[in-house]
Parts: structure tokens; C-alpha cells; sequence
């Protein structure tokens, strides 16, 4: 079967909601209401998808596109297409598409679960850091959400973590120190 990769469009927005709603805990995910305004306002916020032949999107990434680094913020794959690649195939071809450096946030590795995912990056040439690392809540009342942060192909040193994650912090979450 052939797959196409592809900019979303207003008119994708209801079928990536689907998965990401089936994919992410509430608090690792704006409200569907805010994904939209920023997919519809943001020129820094896009999503890529990827579809099969009869054009049913299977996968989406949202990928925050700056100057210097991209910042994957929320990447999932319909359960019933999971296992097949299809994830390895569009997180690689965003890469190759900007050819910047990638960061993005994974979840401590405290199950088997959130193991496979980081060994899913690490396959991907992804490198895990240590760093401490906090995630701004993205809803009223919720609290920062302890994760970890992982490089395309770089290691970073500590103040590198901290240039990015003050940018991240303040552009991607909109969090004011």
C-alpha cells in the first residue's frame, strides 16, 4: 500500500484530533479548541500527516517550525495502524524535510510502555538527556509534568538545554517566568 505524506489542512483538523484524543493524556495535550487556533493562527505550528491511498489519515506529528531547531510537540498514529512503520516513516521524513535539529519530550521511562517509546527514538537516532525538565501545564489548575527531553543526533550541553528550554518554555507553552 502506498502512503503519502502531507501538510494538514483546517479540513484534516477533526480526524487528527481523533487520534490524538485516542493517543494522549488530557494533560499532555491542549484542548481541541486551542489545537485549532494555533493550527489555524500560529505560522510556527504545523502538522504533517501521513495517508494511505484512499486518502484516510493515519498519523499525525505537529511539529513547531523555527529558524534553528523544529520542536516536536505531539506525534501519534491510529491504534489500528500501529506496528506497521508508519510512525519510523513520518518522524523521518520531517526530519529529512527540515534537516534542523529536533527536540522533543518523552516521558521518564518508568514502565515498559514509555521504555519501548524511548527506544523507539533512540532507533530513530534520537539521544535521551537527563536534564531535568518540566513541562508548563497546559490547562488551568494542572501541574508542571515531569519529562525528559531527547535530541535529534546531538548532545547537548547544559546550557544549551536551558537556551532551548526557556524558548521552548516561553513561544511553545506561552509560560512567563
Amino acid at each position: 500500500m502506498q502512503h503519502q505524506y502531507f501538510r494538514a489542512t483546517p479540513s484534516d483538523f477533526e480526524r487528527i484530533f481523533e487520534i490524538m484524543d485516542a493517543s494522549f493524556p488530557d494533560n499532555e495535550m491542549r484542548t481541541k479548541e486551542k489545537q485549532f487556533e494555533l493550527f489555524t493562527t500560529n505560522n510556527y505550528y504545523n502538522i504533517f500527516c501521513i495517508g494511505n491511498d484512499t486518502s484516510r489519515i493515519l498519523g499525525f506529528i505537529i511539529v513547531w517550525l523555527f529558524d534553528e531547531f523544529i520542536f516536536i510537540e505531539n506525534f501519534a498514529t491510529d491504534e489500528t495502524a500501529r506496528g506497521a512503520g508508519l510512525g519510523g516513516d513520518l518522524l523521518d521524513f520531517v526530519i529529512h524535510k527540515f534537516n534542523k535539529d529536533v527536540i522533543l519530550e518523552v516521558e521518564p521511562p518508568q514502565d515498559d510502555l514509555k521504555r519501548r517509546r524511548i527506544g523507539f527514538y533512540k532507533r530513530h537516532d534520537f539521544i535521551y538527556h537527563e536534564f531535568e525538565y518540566l513541562m508548563p501545564p497546559l490547562h488551568e489548575g494542572d501541574e508542571f509534568l515531569p519529562l525528559q527531553i531527547m535530541t535529534y543526533k546531538k548532545e547537548f550541553t547544559s546550557e544549551a538545554f536551558e537556551y532551548y528550554k526557556d524558548f521552548i518554555y516561553r513561544i511553545v507553552y506561552e509560560y512567563q517566568f
